[in-house]
């Protein structure tokens, strides 16, 4: 049996974001699903610049991206992390911010 990893990420574009998805291409395992969290709509357009200047990236990334921001009041990525078991497809969950 094939298991998938699936790495969870809430981002709102920060600088590191590149560095991120960077690490997580290079793994060695061959099922992994990254799934990518955008904390609120004003953010996609940073994530989806720095996703376009990674070359030959696979397509193992999701994202998803939220309407409005719900890491703020100090919650940072906690809510992305609570839903994120109900919506990837890995047997295994990895959390990476």
């Amino acid at each position: 049996m094939i298991e998938t990893v699936t790495i969870v990420t809430p981002t709102t574009g920060t600088k590191y974001l590149k560095q991120n998805i960077e690490s997580v291409q290079k793994q060695t395992h061959r099922h992994v699903q990254h799934l990518i969290f955008v904390d609120g709509k004003q953010n996609l357009d940073k994530v989806s610049n720095i996703l376009v200047s990674i070359p030959d990236l696979k397509n193992n990334i999701d994202v998803i991206p939220l309407p409005y921001s719900v890491g703020t009041d100090r919650y940072n990525g906690h809510r992305m992390y609570g839903a994120s078991p109900y919506l990837c497809k890995g047997d295994f969950i990895c959390f990476l911010d």
